[in-house]
Order: structure tokens, then sequence, then C-alpha cells
């Protein structure tokens, strides 16, 4: 696996040139971002053209918004993914208002789906760039989701939207060589709030001043990005020596105090209510079972830390936030509540 040319951050963060006085800004740093080991801190990159001096000055990383294209995959790799996908085939279907062909469910299929997003050096590799760990996400019908983007299409292969989980790594599968289109684009706009952006995006439209394109060199490389906080789209196929065919595969913090950004209401429409039900009831238990176990082991303390028995305050504010949690996804799987969808319906 390569390493990432850059990794852009959600928002600019500061540092002092080399004498020390004048502090200039950047959004990018270099892998890996250490604040997955816990440091919160990061190198940044001197991207071309910086005037800024020499590399390697610290900035305080900011989270990942999405990083520059890296190889994943070997050419085994694709193929055998590929043929995955053509044993699958059949059960493709359209995404209201989102792909007009996809797969999913491919982790409850197949054991090469299964390998790829529990294995530990791609899931370590991915954590060095998000500046968390992460893990598979726990709905399995998200296991590498499969997008066919048709050539000639007279609209995007995907609109711009927010992701209903939190960290997506999408990897492409046809060959890039000599296409047009199916760019990824990222809005930079209303100071990166992802839904005010979506929502002046669909009013007025968007200048190319005002997004960031990333652009897939071949088959085998991927992008990780923090979906669900960044406004994005991908482009139409106008020219490609084949249809474009990307694989989605969905990961989660594995601190399960952080904000989950799993939206419900989104794998109800896709996957139907049954599925849907359980694999968010089976999301929320193992955030739960995370929180309680947390609290069992004594907290930082470790088993029978003291720390817990001089902090009541934590004690309450984990038992609050496993009740609410748990509270939110019984009102949710039983239909009493709908939570936001985080992209808009062409219809609604």
């Amino acid at each position: 696996m390569e390493e990432p040319e850059y990794i852009r951050m959600l928002k600019p963060a500061k540092y002092r040139v080399q004498d020390g006085v004048e502090m200039k800004s950047t959004d990018l740093v270099s892998f890996p971002v250490s604040g997955s080991e816990g440091g919160g801190r990061a190198k940044r990159f001197v991207a071309s053209g910086d005037s800024g001096g020499g590399g390697g000055e610290e900035v305080d990383f900011q989270g990942l918004a999405f990083t520059a294209p890296f190889k994943l995959l070997s050419d085994e790799g694709v193929r055998d993914l590929k043929n995955v996908i053509l044993d699958n085939e059949q059960h493709c279907r359209s995404l209201p208002g989102r792909a007009a062909k996809s797969l999913r469910g491919l982790g409850y299929r197949s054991q090469f789906i299964r390998d790829l997003n529990y294995s530990p050096s791609v899931l370590s590799h991915l954590s060095s760039m998000s500046g968390c760990p992460l893990g598979p996400h726990h709905m399995p019908s998200n296991l590498s989701q499969t997008n066919f983007g048709e050539i000639g299409a007279d609209k995007p292969v995907d609109v711009w939207h927010i992701d209903s989980v939190d960290y997506v790594l999408v990897i492409l599968l046809s060959d890039a060589s000599n296409m047009v289109g199916g760019d990824l684009l990222v809005a930079r706009l209303n100071g990166g709030d992802p839904a005010l952006a979506i929502e002046t995006i669909n009013t007025r439209g968007i200048d190319p001043s005002e997004f960031d394109k990333a652009s897939y060199p071949g088959p085998g490389h991927a992008i990780l990005m923090q979906g669900s906080r960044i406004a994005h789209c991908v482009t139409p196929v106008v020219e490609a020596v084949e249809p474009r065919l990307t694989v989605v595969n969905s990961y989660q913090s594995l601190n399960v105090f952080e904000e989950d950004k799993t939206r419900f209401v989104t794998y109800r429409d896709v996957d139907g209510v049954d599925t849907a039900r359980y694999e968010y009831a089976r999301h929320k238990a193992w955030r739960v079972k995370g929180q309680l176990e947390y609290l069992l082991r004594g907290g930082e303390g470790g088993e029978g830390g003291k720390g817990m028995f001089e902090d009541n305050g934590m004690i309450l504010d984990i038992l609050e936030n496993a009740e609410e949690e748990l509270k939110r996804a019984r009102e949710l799987v039983s239909g009493k509540a709908i939570d936001e969808r985080p992209y808009k319906v062409t219809g609604e």
C-alpha cells in the first residue's frame, strides 16, 4: 500500500514560518497523522509553490477531510474484487436520488469482501490518515457498496451529498486512462458547514474556485474521506474506456464516545426496514457496550481505577449518554422518529 501524497484537513491550521514570527496557515498535512497515536498533531505538508520555507512544521490536526489518491490494491487484488462483483451483479439495483446502478450487501456474500474490510494492515494504514483508530462500520450492508458510473450519462455519478456514515474509502476498479469526468469534487463553502454548502450549491451553483478536485490515476487507487463532514459529489463520466466502477468501504471511529454520524433513514430507504432496523440496532448496541465497558474498567484508571470513584460527573455522563443513544435508537427503529437525511432526494 502506498502513502497518500497529502492529507487535507477539515479546516486550516496555523504554523510559524522559519523565522518563528510570521504566522501562516495550511490545510494540508503529511502522512502519517500522528494524532492516530493519540498525539493530535501532524507535520504539515508543504504544497507546490508554497513560499513558507522548509517543511516539517507542526500544526494542530483539524480532522480528516480527504486524502490524495493512493495505491491500495495490486492488479491481482483489483481482478479478484471485480470477479466478486461480477458474480453478484444480479443483485444490483438503483438507489433513489443517488445512483442508477449499485450493489450492496457484499459483506454477507463474500469472504474476500469481509477480509478486505477487516484487514488489520489496511485498517492501520487508514487510521494513520484519519488521526483516530478506525474499524469497519457495524452495519454489514455497508461493506463494499459498489457503484456503476455509466459513460455519457447526463447527470453526475453521484450528486452533491453528505455521507450517512463517518468515513468512507472509495476504491476505483475501472480503467482511468483517457477518462473525462468521474472526478471527486469537495466543496469549500460556508466555513466548512457541509449542510449549508449543499444549500448554497442548490440555490446558486458552485464556482470552480469553491471546490477541490481529486482524480484517480488508475485502478486500485483509493481516496479516504470523512464524508459525513464534507459536501462532495462525483462528476459525470463523459468519456472513458469502460464504465466507472468504484467500491465504497464504510468505517467508523473506534472511540465510542465520539459523535455518531450514522443516519438510520438512509439505510431504511436503500436496504429496507427489516434489514436497517437490525443492523442499526446492532451498531448502537456495539457503541453502548463500549461505553459501559469503559465504566466497568474504571475509566482511564483501568481495572479498579480511582478516577471513577472521584468523578461522579463522569459516571453520570456515561450512563446518561448510553441511555440517550438507546432511547433514540428505539425511536428510530420503531418508526416513532425519523432522523434528518444528510442529502436531498430528487422530488422531495
